[in-house]
């Protein structure tokens, strides 16, 4: 399953930036008191922000299977304290971790 969604994580990130890349060329092409301009504008940043949710996703993924493989190896039933350690574990702020994960975790 992790496999076949980091697959397609890669696809759209592909994809997302040949968007941008077309939405760029277009901005080069158009000139500047063009009006359809400000929309090319929005569609790449909008490309932009989908990237970002992206990599904020790919990054919550990764915290929520840390966690979880420090719950199986240590025994700890809290996730809020598997959080704790595997914070410290990788050099993160633990509030930033938990703030990342817990809605994964209080479903």
């Amino acid at each position: 399953m992790r496999v076949g969604l980091e697959m397609a994580l890669e696809y759209d990130r592909r994809a997302l930036k040949q968007m941008m890349a077309h939405a760029k060329r277009a901005l080069a092409l158009l000139p500047e008191d063009d009006d359809t301009r400000n929309k090319w504008v929005s569609f790449r940043s909008g490309c932009e922000d989908l990237l970002a949710l992206i990599s904020l996703a790919e990054k919550v993924a990764e915290y929520r299977e840390g966690i979880v493989s420090v719950m199986e190896r240590e025994g700890v039933e809290d996730w809020t304290i598997a959080a704790q350690s595997y914070a410290m574990g990788i050099g993160k702020d633990e509030r930033v971790v938990m703030a990342m994960v817990r809605e994964e975790f209080e479903r």
